[in-house]
């Protein structure tokens, strides 16, 4: 499964402006009268798992950061191609006066099978939006998804007799072809995504794909110049894994760390102030600055941070103990194997949630599967747990970017917090779990239909502060009654908590200290456990001068 890096397209496909700056000087013209800035490169990509992570690589290139122009355009067969060419110049006609960007370049990213006529069809519609000068320089580029031949690998030049004849063959030019260490790591994950997926969509139980992606793995931790991939399961409840360049970590996030195992607060800080920056030159506003100060930015970065630091590579900091809603979706089928090594997470987000934008059935497709598939195989992990005693009581906080208040979805939450944490366990642990959600950075909406209103409802209706906290009580036995118990105890004894009577599982509370909140949590705990205990004890000796009277009578 072949992933293609697009360095190599330098000298032939993206020097759309060392070309018109050529052309200006041979014919005395002024930039005036043209302006290479107003032409681009234009992708239509195959919309799979090859054609989504080939785009990723291809709009990662320093080119299209430093102000190249890039549009891109997903198809599934060639139909899409003429559907979009029908629908703009339908747009066109309709408006004569509306200006249409224009392409000096076409690439066909990681198709097979596309014959000379749409190649023809593609040439004729972007030709119509170029200066009669400038469509000696129109090229089409095909890619192809296996291991491209010489002869495989076709540009379009200005010669009107004969469509065939315009195809010029380009020899020596390979673009399976990695230049640097870091696109050599982004192809072999790009290669674990895409082996997942496969695994995905097909179903089919191969014993080769963990294999696979423990090799990739491998092959990345081997690589000059990293750590490109970083598994951290010291610091973090999820293993945390990392792929970047130093110019893709302030694109990513602000909170751009060098990765440190002592690490604090204030090393975001110290960063920006060592480096005399300002605060919109090291936060998300970056990617607002123009390509030139970004450039300068970059710079300062990196020569201050080489006296400060003795490493030159850079990752993004997950948050110490929070799991948003999202990441459960990218917790997938490989996260409770011990012999796994990789758990793919942001990367396969950050590729798909651009595509989702874009109303793509493929990647809806893959979302809904991948939850899917893994709801399963919590159900089925779950069967194997479920009989294991508890010995501990697990507290944690989330932060959700939605409204978290519905059991089920708690529910999935909890199981997948102990399952991380009993993962490098010899025996694992029935563990009690205390999920604090704090949902005060959520939009209120009232996502309710129905006449029952749930205990987050209820508690907005009542008091408008976001300070309020939702307790969910965990255990693995759905059948024990344990935390309804409890908070039913505390909500009797202390009016600063409700319990909600249709989530029983569920506690709210407007107190803000959580260790206070789970120290009086634990001591009504200990209270039912003791009180079961000796109901249980009760019974058993019930039972057992039962069992000796029916044995005398028997006698």
């Amino acid at each position: 499964m072949p992933y293609f890096t697009v360095d190599e397209f330098d000298e032939q496909v993206l020097n759309i402006t060392v070309e018109l700056n050529e052309f200006i000087n041979e014919n005395n013209l002024s930039k005036k009268d043209i302006k290479p800035e107003e032409y681009g490169v234009f992708v239509f990509y195959n919309h799979d798992i090859d054609g989504i992570c080939s785009m990723f690589i291809l709009e990662h290139h320093t080119k299209f950061r430093n102000g190249l122009k890039l549009t891109a355009y997903p198809i599934l067969n060639e139909s899409d191609i003429y559907t979009y060419i029908k629908k703009t110049l339908a747009i066109k006609t309709a408006y004569p006066s509306l200006k249409f960007d224009k392409y000096l370049r076409v690439i066909l990213l990681a198709i097979n099978g596309w014959n000379e006529q749409i190649l023809y069809s593609i040439k004729l519609y972007f030709e119509r939006f170029l200066p009669e000068n400038l469509r000696k320089f129109l090229k089409i580029e095909h890619t192809l998804a296996h291991d491209v031949q010489t002869d495989e690998w076709h540009f379009f030049l200005q010669d009107n007799s004969d469509k065939l004849n315009e195809i010029q063959q380009e020899q020596n030019n390979k673009i399976v072809e990695c230049i640097n260490e870091c696109d050599k790591a982004i192809v072999l994950f790009a290669s674990c995504i895409g082996i997942l997926s496969c695994y995905e969509f097909t179903n089919t139980e191969n014993s080769n794909l963990t294999q696979q992606i423990r090799s990739n793995y491998f092959k990345i931790l081997s690589l000059q110049g990293g750590p490109y991939v970083i598994y951290d399961n010291h610091k973090l409840l999820t293993p945390l894994i990392t792929l970047t360049t130093f110019e893709e970590s302030l694109k990513i996030s602000p909170y751009v760390l060098i990765y440190d195992p002592h690490i604090t607060n204030e090393t975001l800080s110290d960063i920006r102030i060592f480096c005399n920056l300002k605060l919109d030159e090291y936060n998300s506003n970056f990617t607002n600055l123009s390509p030139l100060k970004q450039k300068n930015v970059l710079s300062l970065l990196k020569n201050k941070l080489n006296v400060k630091k003795n490493t030159g590579q850079l990752c993004w900091k997950r948050r110490i103990l929070n799991i948003t809603s999202i990441d459960i979706l990218y917790i997938l089928l490989f996260i409770l194997n011990k012999e796994n090594k990789i758990i793919i997470k942001d990367f396969l987000y950050n590729i798909l949630i651009e595509r989702i934008n874009e109303d793509s059935h493929y990647d809806k497709n893959i979302l809904y599967k991948l939850k899917n598939k893994t709801y399963e195989y919590i159900r089925n992990i779950y069967q194997l747990t479920v009989n294991t005693s508890y010995n501990t009581i697990l507290t944690t906080t989330i932060y959700p970017n939605i409204i978290l208040n519905q059991s089920y979805h708690l529910n999935f939450i909890s199981y997948l917090i102990i399952s991380i944490y009993n993962k490098n366990k010899e025996k694992s642990e029935n563990n009690l779990l205390l999920l604090f959600i704090n949902n005060k950075n959520v939009a209120r909406t009232n996502t309710k239909n129905n006449n029952v209103s749930s205990l987050e409802d209820r508690w907005n209706k009542s008091n408008d502060s976001d300070d309020s906290l939702l307790i969910f009580g965990y255990n693995h036995d759905l059948n024990n009654n344990l935390w309804p118990m409890v908070f039913k105890s505390l909500s009797h004894q202390n009016s600063s908590f409700v319990q909600d009577y249709f989530n029983p599982n569920l506690l709210s509370t407007k107190l803000g200290d959580t260790e206070y909140i789970r120290k009086i949590i634990i001591e009504n705990f200990k209270i039912i456990q003791q009180i079961k205990y000796n109901q249980e004890d009760d019974i058993s000796q019930e039972l057992e001068s039962i069992q000796e009277d029916y044995e005398e009578e028997e006698e």
